[in-house]
């Protein structure tokens, strides 16, 4: 376990440049106009797209350690979290300008909260991206974006360095990230905590082969 320094390296919040687009070329998305992009068939639910800050992006393929890494996670807080909490996978999350889809969340349960809506950041214990080659998205734009709506818990599980980088204490200003991280290896055991409550410890080798 290690304590890494912060702040980090941030990326101009700005989409991809393209040959002969500006930004001026281009226009974010309101979650309203995203949703009815969906309800008109312009996009397909279940399509490989995300809403970051109002850019539709499209979600890289995945390759077997990024779906062995989220399965035996989804797997873990199954089997080993009580109806206290709602584990969900891979389903959207609306902030304020987004709709991001983490791999894995566990929101404050029953799970019966949900019926009629879905979990919100401020319902959202944790959140978890399994990250390799969308690693530099969602080590700046996706945390600064979790980290602005208030989501307690960010982890990345970093499949290029071997290790689990666990975000806490999200702040929003000048400095809009995480006050915390504590990066776990390969052979050291994450505490849960979910919440404000203790709920045991998840071995990294439970699902980073």
């Amino acid at each position: 376990m290690s304590v890494a320094t912060l702040p980090r390296p941030k990326i101009v919040e700005a989409a991809p440049p393209e040959a002969g687009l500006s930004e001026l070329s281009l226009r974010r998305f309101t979650v309203e106009e995203y949703h009815k992009l969906i309800e008109i068939g312009v996009l397909k639910s279940g399509d490989p797209y995300e809403l970051l800050h109002g850019w539709i992006v499209k979600k890289m393929s995945v390759n077997d350690p990024h779906r062995q890494a989220v399965s035996r996670l989804y797997r873990w807080f199954t089997r080993n979290l009580s109806d206290e909490w709602y584990t969900y996978c891979q389903q959207p999350v609306t902030t304020g300008d987004s709709e991001p889809e983490p791999d894995v969340s566990v929101a404050i349960g029953p799970d019966t909260l949900y019926d009629d809506r879905k979990p919100g950041p401020a319902d959202l214990a944790l959140v978890v991206e399994v990250s390799d080659s969308t690693l530099v998205t969602d080590s700046n734009f996706k945390l600064d974006l979790y980290a602005e709506a208030g989501v307690a818990q960010y982890w990345i599980v970093n499949l290029v360095a071997r290790r689990v980088e666990v975000y806490t204490k999200p702040r929003v200003g000048e400095e809009t990230g995480y006050g915390s991280c504590v990066h776990f290896e390969m052979d050291t055991d994450i505490p849960l905590t979910l919440a404000g409550k203790s709920v045991g410890s998840l071995p990294v080798s439970e699902f980073l082969a």
